[in-house]
């Protein structure tokens, strides 16, 4: 399998977990709530993801205008984003340790 083959294979993958997640919790509420009642929504500007370190991780923020996910590697660098470009349309990002795009789309 080919790297860009590989990349897109993980992306995918990670969008239709996403969207089965999202699934199951609308259209079968019950099954994911299952005192029967939902929980309150949390608000923020960022949800910061940490490892058992401490470390960033993964970043969910409305930081630059338009919603934006970041994946850090262990170095703290941005290593993959994804977000909205200027249509609002969903633009994805994978970069190498030193920043050079490896595979986007569109």
């Amino acid at each position: 399998m080919s790297r860009i083959q590989f990349v897109t294979l993980a992306a995918l993958t990670s969008l239709f977990a996403f969207l089965g997640g999202f699934a199951a919790v609308r259209l079968a509420p019950s099954a994911v709530d299952a005192q029967g009642k939902r929980e309150k929504i949390v608000s923020a500007n960022k949800f910061v993801l940490e490892d058992k370190d401490g470390a960033v991780r993964a970043e969910l923020s409305n930081s630059f205008g338009d919603p934006i996910l970041f994946f850090f590697d262990k170095e703290k660098k941005a290593r993959a984003w994804w977000t909205l470009n200027e249509k609002g349309e969903p633009h994805i990002v994978f970069v190498d340790p030193y920043d050079k795009p490896t595979w986007k789309a569109p």
